[in-house]
């Protein structure tokens, strides 16, 4: 009998985490084409995966519902309903597997209760069990209940309990691994990282920069305080001019707009979504991506980096662990800045004197290409491959 694996996204509504599980689902195909490969989301969200992934011979697709939808209007940190809407998942499992035959099941964005709950489920099973961290410890660090029974089972005290032999976390940035072992030390030998995926489909040629053009600067992504879109406005107002551009590629926040004054940018954000063929070609035509990226996203690979990444586009952008690691492994690919007064003073110089700011340009360019293809499917795929013992 042909062994599985299954690959489980509980949280992710139809539009969330596409180009990653894109990435993953081609890189897993990659890894074990002799496996028999079942990824399973809600419905809207596996039709657009059918959709963008194609036909792989060793893959197929399950409906599954989201996690949110089995917590009776409750807060997943209850640890009643969170536990409850978990056990959902372990049951679906044992209904339409034989647990015995999986090698490895990947929870694609693990929430706290679904560790709990399937780490005590799975601890005897002879296949691995993936926790693939997104934004979960950056959420836990921004905000953890004082009620104590909730802290209990919540994501930080869950990581300090530490996992089973048989089961490691997933993190996906260099560096990310470090802040979980100084926040859990019993996770020690049971987290690992993998690089964000950078889709190979979306790696765009390198642009050149043209004299006597203006550089063309872009935010990328969600357009709201969250990422820092409120400091790229204030960037734009101040430095737009002849020879330096500002463009917003992504969705308005509806709650926040009236808050940002977009006067500085030659392209506000759209005010409904932005299909991804329409967010590529725009980010084709730019030079620089700058993302002043607030310290809450500290704890996570943002896309809008990936994204910059596969069109070989140099960043201006926050200074933290996961940039920081990226640098000493690949190099410069671009101006790492920790404070938001240093970004105004890179802008300035840029503005005062670019082709001395720019000289390094070409370099950063390279770097980018350097790491983009060190996260093609390929190499995420060798990754996958030496910490699985399947």
């Amino acid at each position: 009998m042909t062994k599985e694996i299954v690959l489980v996204d509980m949280v992710s509504h139809s539009e969330m985490h596409l180009p990653f599980n894109e990435g993953y689902v081609k890189a897993m195909s990659l890894a074990y084409p002799d496996k028999a490969i079942t990824f399973a989301a809600c419905d809207g969200h596996v039709k657009n995966i059918r959709a963008q992934v194609g036909v792989l011979p060793n893959v197929k697709y399950r409906v599954i519902p989201q996690f949110d939808e089995l917590l009776s209007h409750h807060s997943y940190h209850h640890p009643i309903y969170g536990r409850r809407a978990a056990r959902y998942y372990t049951k679906w499992l044992s209904d339409n597997f034989n647990l015995e035959n999986i090698d490895l099941i990947t929870v694609l964005g693990s929430r706290a209760p679904v560790i709990s709950v399937l780490k005590k489920f799975w601890k005897n099973m002879a296949g691995e069990c993936h926790f693939l961290q997104h934004n979960q410890l950056g959420i836990s660090r921004s905000w953890r209940s004082r009620n104590p029974i909730e802290r209990h089972f919540d994501y930080i005290s869950v990581l300090k309990r530490g996992l089973p032999k048989n089961q490691k976390l997933l993190v996906l940035e260099l560096g990310l691994d470090d802040v979980v072992l100084d926040i859990a030390p019993a996770m020690r030998g049971s987290v690992e990282v993998v690089e964000h995926p950078v889709l190979e489909s979306e790696w765009l040629p390198p642009k050149n920069l043209i004299a006597g053009e203006p550089i063309k600067i872009a935010f990328l992504g969600h357009c709201g305080k969250g990422k820092g879109f409120d400091v790229f406005c204030k960037i734009a107002k101040q430095f737009n001019s002849d020879n330096l551009k500002f463009y917003a590629i992504g969705k308005e926040n509806t709650a926040q707009a009236s808050e940002f004054d977009t006067s500085g940018l030659a392209l506000p954000p759209h005010k409904t979504h932005l299909a991804r063929e329409k967010f590529v070609e725009l980010l084709g035509t730019m030079d620089l991506v700058c993302l002043p990226l607030p310290n809450s996203v500290s704890y996570v690979s943002s896309g809008s980096i990936i994204d910059a990444f596969a069109a070989a586009k140099p960043l201006i952008t926050t200074s933290n662990q996961s940039h920081i690691a990226i640098k000493e492994k690949y190099g410069e690919f671009g101006i790492l800045r920790s404070e938001q007064s240093d970004l105004f003073k890179f802008f300035q110089d840029l503005a005062d004197k670019p082709d001395q700011i720019l000289a390094s340009y070409e370099n950063w360019k390279r770097n980018t290409i350097k790491i983009r293809k060190a996260r093609g499917e390929q190499e995420i795929a060798k990754r996958i491959r030496s910490i699985c013992s399947t």
